[in-house]
């Protein structure tokens, strides 16, 4: 069986963990994850059965404490996907820290903070953007209501302390106004900000650098592309060879892509252009054919885009009518993999092994 999610983490803190996942069905209830208590039955070989359920999972995400830190087990789970080129989320529990072996060999990784909503909404959208499950809908921050305001009548005292009725002091000649609540009046909690994003837009945000070249209705969700580009093969000729096909079907999202991918053993140096859009960090794939279409056969887009990478001193995407070819993600059989050709602005597909032009792109 296939899995979205491993999760790694110790007994110690099965609760908070349980209920980790729970907050993750609510907002995802397509999503599909092993955990131990579920996923060993009487009998299985312990070893054997984490080492598949790794093997068959997407993602491994590692509820990160004093407790999974100090174990041995968690520290194996980490290290056997970390050895099997799978994407490790740390989410950390409640007062936990990165440190240790963890911080030594991911030290550079993000981490979810499980107790603030701004990182969960995040790590949610992430995960919904990656399984291809329909983004969940963020909940507003609940108003914090003010006490209403008392205004003062003829019959209250005055509040200027004179112990006289307000209509016989100060009411004479100021016209009534409202008192001051007595006892301290709550105040509403910041707002968060919400930027929206629209295309053309730098984005440098946690790190993550790019041009924005999609957006949602809301603005606040959309696509980036890379800074850069290179010049690699799809796969490697001996990987052509193979014939294999139907691990990269997707026309619309890389990233279902790039996990098919990614379960085929060392697929770095066997998918050149897959893996250099991979390292460019979390959430980087190479685009699907629709992705690289919107990017480059959109004039709109195409010169929005363009314009930002020139002003930040990035490698320009070539333009129409030049002998360049920019290959996608999506395989056409076992032997092609579509592309755009920018001398007559349309798609085709060629050969994987031979070397085009490549962009990574993100979901944001």
């Amino acid at each position: 069986m296939k899995y979205d999610l491993f999760i790694s983490y110790s007994r110690k803190d099965f609760e908070e963990v349980s209920a980790l996942i729970e907050k993750i069905k609510a907002a995802l209830p397509g999503i599909s994850y092993w955990f131990d208590i579920d996923g060993i039955e009487s009998g299985d070989e312990f070893e054997d059965k984490i080492i598949s359920a790794i093997d068959n999972s997407s993602y491994v995400l590692f509820a990160l404490s004093e407790n999974s830190i100090g174990s041995q087990w968690t520290k194996d789970e980490v290290m056997y996907a970390k050895n099997t080129d799978k994407k490790v989320i740390p989410v950390l529990l409640k007062g936990a820290q990165m440190k240790g072996w963890f911080l030594f060999k991911f030290g550079r990784v993000d981490c979810i903070d499980s107790t603030n909503q701004l990182q969960m909404d995040k790590l949610l959208h992430n995960l919904a953007t990656w399984t291809g499950q329909p983004i969940p809908e963020q909940k507003p921050a609940p108003v914090v209501e003010t006490a209403p305001t008392q205004k003062i009548q003829s019959e209250t005292l005055c509040p200027c302390g004179s112990g006289k009725l307000f209509k016989d002091c100060h009411g004479r000649s100021v016209a009534l106004t409202p008192a001051p609540v007595v006892g301290p009046t709550p105040t509403l909690a910041p707002k968060p900000s919400e930027k929206t994003w629209k295309v053309g837009d730098y984005y440098n945000v946690g790190g993550k650098e790019g041009v924005v070249f999609w957006v949602d209705e809301t603005g606040k969700h959309g696509k980036i592309v890379s800074m850069d580009q290179a010049e690699l093969q799809w796969c490697t000729k001996d990987e052509y060879n193979k014939g294999l096909t139907g691990i990269a079907t997707d026309s619309s999202n890389g990233m279902n892509n790039l996990r098919s991918i990614m379960k085929i053993a060392a697929w770095k140096d066997k998918y050149p252009a897959f893996a250099w859009c991979a390292d460019h960090g979390d959430g980087w794939y190479l685009p699907a054919i629709d992705e690289l279409k919107e990017l480059l056969l959109n004039d709109e887009v195409h010169s929005k885009v363009n314009g930002t990478l020139e002003q930040k001193r990035g490698s320009v995407m070539y333009s129409k009518g030049s002998y360049k070819r920019y290959r996608s993600s999506t395989e056409e059989d076992k032997r092609c993999a579509w592309l755009v050709l920018m001398y007559g602005g349309s798609t085709s597909h060629y050969l994987r092994y031979l070397n085009y032009y490549v962009r990574a792109v993100s979901a944001f």
